[in-house]
């Protein structure tokens, strides 16, 4: 698990007048969250999936956070600098934290359940889920990817007209004086792009590990052009219903195309997203493809 505790910038984090000091707040939150990191990491070396017992990951984050949301609902910050950091970069990871764990226990539990069909049919509806959200959240994941701040007050600050309500995650309301609805999309686009590595990762290892013996009489092809091309293409084809009448998913594409060419797309959905990104050229590569298909053609005529 990646260590996340420099995320956090305890500094910016300074009580009013009459509350703990300085070094006390600074150091309950830096102390709980490196507590927290140590025991999430003991707590995946033991772990196993079980289906009469609660998932012990997730009850020690959940723990964390009921602490952390007291403690901030009561905390009144300096003034909008500071409300701001602490929305868009302080508590998102943590918020992640428990995004990731509650979609990961679901994908374990149902490892133990499902039948295969079921299973995969429960991981298609989670990557869907992941790319649904991504793509509604374009512009607000554009607006954070490239760094930009003069909207921050418009979505970090709990007075602003965006973050009066309650968001709705996993049956439970987030306390919009705790949790600020942005703070939660940066929680959940930072959770499902781990998921999504996890997952894409799982399959190139399946099909890097998938033997040549079932194919004997195919020459193994490799693909050396570029994985954003690929994926590009992947996508276009998917998008555009050519692959099984347009019921494949784009798990089930980019399996496909991985166990065809050899090759790992990584983070296939990341790499979507950038490519929708773009301010200009979305389709660099079929443009290209296409470009270069005609030249052929009209060389062959000649």
């Amino acid at each position: 698990m990646p260590d996340l505790c420099n995320i956090w910038n305890f500094s910016s984090l300074r009580p009013t007048a009459g509350s703990e000091t300085t070094s006390n707040m600074i150091t309950y939150l830096k102390n709980s969250y490196e507590k927290l990191i140590t025991e999430l990491r003991t707590l995946d070396a033991r772990h196993q999936p079980d289906l009469f017992k609660p998932d012990e990951r997730l009850i020690c984050i959940e723990k964390f956070i009921d602490e952390v949301k007291e403690k901030s609902i009561a905390y009144e910050f300096t003034g909008a600098e500071e409300e701001i950091r602490f929305y868009k970069s302080v508590l998102p990871p943590v918020i992640s934290l428990w995004i990731y764990y509650k979609e990961k226990s679901g994908l374990e539990i149902m490892e133990l359940i499902g039948t295969r069909k079921s299973r995969t049919e429960y991981q298609n509806r989670l990557l869907k889920r992941i790319d649904d959200f991504s793509i509604e959240n374009m512009e607000f994941y554009e607006y954070c990817s490239l760094g930009k701040t003069n909207s921050d007050a418009h979505y970090f600050l709990r007075s602003s007209s965006l973050n009066r309500q309650g968001t709705l995650i996993f049956d439970t309301v987030m306390d919009p004086r705790f949790c600020p609805s942005y703070c939660v999309k940066i929680a959940t686009l930072s959770a499902y792009r781990r998921l999504d590595e996890d997952l894409s990762n799982q399959f190139g290892e399946k099909y890097k590990e998938t033997p040549n013996a079932s194919i004997p009489t195919l020459k193994p092809l490799k693909w050396t052009g570029s994985i954003t091309g690929l994926t590009e293409l992947a996508y276009c084809l998917h998008k555009g219903g050519y692959i099984n009448n347009g019921e494949a998913s784009i798990k089930d594409v980019v399996e496909n195309f991985q166990y065809l060419f050899q090759v790992n797309f990584g983070n296939y959905t990341r790499t979507w997203q950038e490519i929708l990104c773009r301010k200009k050229g979305q389709t660099q590569f079929i443009s290209k493809l296409l470009s270069d298909f005609q030249k052929w053609i009209e060389e062959s005529d000649l």
